[in-house]
C-alpha cells in the first residue's frame, strides 16, 4: 500500500496505463496539499517532539521572549501565570493530534512512531516537572541569562 500511488504512465513507452482522470488528478492534488499543510503544522511544533532537553531549551527561549514582551508592555498576559498549562494544552490539543494525523497517512511510519513516543514522554515529563522548570525559566530571565538551559540541568530531569 503506497501513500502516493503512481500516477499515469511512467514513461512514453508505458501507454498501456490510462491517463488519470481530471477528478483523480484533483483528488491527488488535494491529498498532496493536505500532507504538505500537515508537515508545515508539524514543523511549527517540532521542538515539542525532540528529546526533552531540546524541548526545554526551546520552551525556555519562547518563555523568555514572551516574558520580555510582557515586561515591556507588548503582551497582556504574564507567561508565569499560564506557561505550564499552556505547554500541556499545546501537547494535548496540537502536537500529539498532529502526529496521530501523520500516523494515519502511512508516511514515515517508523519516524512518526518515534516522534509520537517522544512527544508523549515529553508531555508526561512536563506534567511532572514543568512547574519547577517555569521557576527555573523565570530565574534565568531575572539573571538576564539569555534563556539558555545547560545540558546538565536537562539531563537531571530526563533521568527522573
Amino acid at each position: 500500500k503506497q501513500a502516493f500511488p503512481r500516477r499515469g504512465p511512467t514513461s512514453a513507452h508505458d501507454e498501456s496505463s490510462p491517463s488519470p482522470s481530471p477528478s483523480h488528478r484533483l483528488l491527488q492534488a488535494k491529498k498532496s496539499t493536505s500532507v504538505l499543510h500537515l508537515f508545515i503544522k508539524i514543523a511549527n511544533v517540532s521542538y515539542m517532539m525532540q528529546e526533552f532537553n531540546m524541548f526545554l531549551e526551546w520552551s525556555e527561549r519562547s518563555f523568555a521572549e514572551t516574558y520580555q514582551a510582557y515586561q515591556s508592555g507588548r503582551a497582556e498576559c504574564d507567561p508565569i501565570e499560564n506557561w505550564y498549562a499552556k505547554q500541556l494544552r499545546q501537547y494535548d490539543e496540537v502536537t500529539i493530534p498532529l502526529l496521530r494525523q501523520l500516523e494515519r497517512t502511512d508516511l514515515l511510519p517508523h519516524r512518526t512512531k518515534e516522534l509520537l513516543a517522544n512527544a508523549t514522554a515529553n508531555r508526561d515529563d512536563w506534567e511532572q516537572t514543568g512547574e519547577q522548570w517555569v521557576d527555573q525559566f523565570l530565574q534565568g530571565t531575572d539573571d538576564d541569562d539569555s534563556a539558555r538551559i545547560s545540558m546538565d540541568k536537562a539531563s537531571k530531569v530526563s533521568m527522573v
